[in-house]
């Protein structure tokens, strides 16, 4: 047993390393490089900006079991999407114990309604990134939509992104901590 365990702690890292390894690229290559040599990155510090700020949220009143379901849905992410984020958000949240069954929906976009009857509220935001750390967002748009967490170095669901999803966002849950 703690083999196995051992043996997702090794991959989760190794994930995370690829995850911050391919975002430096990206955000290397998204850089412009002025004819002087000086580096023009005004887009990309601003996106620093934004995960960064988001880093400094007081997240005391969210439960402490939505965070290891974030570090459980890290664990099992892959780098690209499979569409089964709904799924992976479900078995990530039974497995630590945020729920007490397993949710019965079938789309994502109908998550929400889900949550609440959980115990999960909703919170006013309108953008991903001001999403406290632990949250999971609901998207809508055509098809059977997305949800995700919000975790402190981008996204994650069935795979880990740095950018959330252009869909529209329908909501914003998380769950109140009330101390057992």
């Amino acid at each position: 047993m703690e083999a196995k365990n051992d043996r997702r702690v090794i991959t989760a890292l190794c994930t995370l390393a690829l995850f911050y390894f391919s975002c430096c690229q990206s955000v290397l290559a998204q850089t412009k490089t002025r004819p002087l040599g000086v580096r023009n990155s005004a887009h990309v510090t601003y996106k620093e900006q934004r995960l960064a700020s988001s880093k400094k949220k007081n997240q005391n009143n969210i439960d402490p079991k939505l965070l290891v379901a974030v570090n459980i849905a890290v664990l099992r992410a892959r780098t690209r999407s499979i569409n089964r984020c709904w799924r992976y958000v479900k078995k990530a949240l039974v497995e630590a114990e945020v729920v007490d069954q397993y949710p019965g929906t079938k789309y994502a976009k109908q998550a929400g309604h889900e949550l609440v009857k959980f115990g999960f509220q909703p919170i006013e935001v309108k953008d991903p990134f001001d999403a406290p750390v632990g949250s999971i967002l609901v998207y809508g748009g055509r098809g059977p939509g997305h949800v995700e967490f919000r975790t402190e170095f981008g996204f994650v669901s069935d795979f880990i992104s740095y950018q959330p999803s252009p869909r529209p966002l329908i909501g914003v849950f998380v769950k109140a901590y009330t101390g057992s």
